[in-house]
């Protein structure tokens, strides 16, 4: 555009000069063609003269670099035209002349036109080529521009959009430049991989708080089984097998060994041992918990981790578990002790209605029976037989409601078995006069509380059974175990009376065999007249209810 601006500039003037060229040759022809008055024509000439030397005309001229054709007019002019206008009269010869000057102002207004042509044409093709260095131009500027600005944009606007979708792994690579859309793209490099750590380090949270939950889960409904577990079944190995197998792959540990107290033997004699496996690692230091409450122990539960300690959590939950477990045997033992106590009250009951009322009764039969054994001068034989077997039966059913109320009364307190059943074999070592030979291997505490009671009244039933019936000089009480309690109880006496091995003709027996049912148990009688009798009860130690 300078270019053209610039050749245009310079050709302003073309036409101008042409036109007053053109002037200049056709004042040249009026002159010739004007009358013959001499002033008029020498004014015509002066005023040629002046167009032809006028500054403005000479500057175009240099300007232009037509000096040589404006040289030969001038010349021209000065040396020959000139001259014989205003000298010559012959009008061909001035004609001449004329025509001359004319064809060299036709030299010069050629050349101008020529000049302008070639300013025009030179303008044009300037135009021209610099419309297609503008097109060329053009295409290397959109063919940038898709370069450096569209595809980049493109790339950047589809990371955004991975990137609104969670994935964070697209990257902006820009090796060549080094322009804002590179800078765009590694601040979203960063942002990209900032997120991502962002979103990684969230996913693996919310995961681990997920595993957390998942796990709170499983120890709640562990809990909650183990609870439905506790109150639902009896205590015994078979019971907590499968519980604590399953806490061991909960808290992926080892092993876990429970050992209960002695006061749990008649439930659960030996201790609960649960391992993952066979070898163990001895390095890693076991983790005792003492199961007890605020009045009694209950065991010890003793857990094998597999690495060096547990997490909090396993531990809360462990020692959670552990309460339920305590406060589950502690109920148990509660009960126990309460079903005991509220047997011993219920006997107690009964003894004293049988002391009021029985007994009284049996005190005024016996008073009655002497007041007439006093009056009976007058009886016959066959009355005072009568008599004296009222009074015999009221004696025998005084002496065995005495005993009764014996029984009903006795209780074990907070003794062991064994120690009661000393107690007793000491008392009837008196009234035979004899040594019974008392061997017990039962292990501490292995009969249930409920049931101690009804092992110490056969014992006791049956000595009064041998004292009064068996006219015995050796008694034996063994008592044994092998997975089962085994309790003989065995005379030298005169055995039993052949009417009475049956239980409903013996009051004694009838009792023995009550109390053994009531064990779960088996009863077996030998009787010999020479031998004696035996008596073997078996029955097993845990008892479910």
């Amino acid at each position: 555009m300078i270019i053209s601006e610039n050749t245009s500039a310079s050709i302003q003037g073309n036409a101008h000069m042409i036109n007053r060229v053109g002037s200049i040759r056709m004042q040249s022809y009026r002159i010739l063609t004007l009358d013959v008055i001499h002033d008029n024509a020498n004014k015509e000439i002066r005023a040629l003269e002046n167009e032809l030397t006028a500054p403005s005309f000479q500057k175009f001229i240099r300007h232009e670099k037509f000096g040589k054709a404006y040289q030969a007019i001038i010349n021209l002019w000065y040396n020959t035209t000139k001259p014989k206008l205003l000298s010559e009269q012959n009008l061909d010869t001035k004609l001449k002349s004329i025509e001359q000057f004319v064809t060299k102002l036709n030299v010069l207004i050629s050349q101008i036109d020529k000049h302008t042509e070639k300013q025009i044409l030179t303008i044009s093709i300037t135009q021209k080529v610099f419309m297609i260095l503008t097109v060329l131009f053009l295409i290397l500027a959109f063919t940038g521009l898709h370069k450096r600005l569209f595809v980049p944009w493109r790339k950047l606007l589809h990371m955004a959009n991975t990137m609104r979708g969670g994935d964070f792994s697209l990257r902006f690579e820009s090796k060549k430049y080094r322009d804002e859309m590179a800078e765009l793209g590694s601040a979203l490099n960063s942002m990209a991989h900032d997120l991502s750590l962002m979103y990684t380090d969230l996913e693996q949270r919310v995961q681990q708080k997920t595993n957390e939950l998942k796990q709170q889960n499983q120890y709640l409904d562990f809990l909650y089984r183990s609870g439905r577990t506790f109150n639902h079944h009896y205590l015994d190995i078979e019971t907590l097998t499968p519980l604590f197998l399953e806490l061991l792959e909960l808290l992926e540990i080892n092993r876990i060994i429970f050992y209960p107290n002695e006061s749990l033997h008649y439930l659960m004699r030996d201790k609960l041992d649960c391992q993952a496996s066979k070898q163990i690692s001895e390095r890693n230091t076991p983790l005792n918990w003492i199961l007890n409450d605020e009045s009694q122990e209950c065991g010890s539960i003793i857990i094998y981790p597999k690495f060096d300690s547990l997490p909090p959590e396993q531990l809360q939950f462990l020692e959670t578990f552990c309460d339920f477990f305590t406060q589950y045997l502690s109920s148990l033992m509660q009960d126990q002790h309460k079903h005991q106590l509220l047997v011993l009250e219920e006997r107690h009951t009964i003894a004293r209605e049988l002391h009021d009322s029985i007994a009284q009764s049996l005190s005024y039969l016996k008073i009655k029976s002497g007041i007439l054994r006093i009056n009976s001068a007058n009886f016959s034989e066959e009355q005072h037989q009568t008599l004296q077997d009222i009074s015999k039966e009221i004696n025998n059913a005084y002496t065995q409601l005495r005993e009764l109320l014996m029984t009903f009364r006795l209780k074990l307190d907070e003794t062991k078995l064994s120690t009661a059943i000393v107690n007793s074999i000491n008392e009837y070592n008196k009234k035979l006069g004899l040594t019974i030979d008392f061997k017990n291997n039962w292990p501490d505490n292995i009969i249930p509380p409920r049931h101690e009671i009804h092992i110490l009244q056969i014992i006791r039933e049956s000595l009064s059974n041998i004292y009064k019936h068996a006219n015995a000089t050796e008694v034996k009480i063994h008592l044994t175990y092998n997975q089962e309690c085994y309790l003989t109880i065995s005379d030298n006496g005169i055995g039993l009376d052949p009417n009475a091995k049956e239980l409903s003709n013996h009051f004694g027996l009838t009792i023995i065999a009550d109390r053994v049912k009531s064990l779960s148990g088996q009863l077996e009688i030998h009787s010999d007249p020479t031998t004696g009798t035996d008596i073997s009860i078996s029955f097993p130690p845990q008892l479910k209810e």
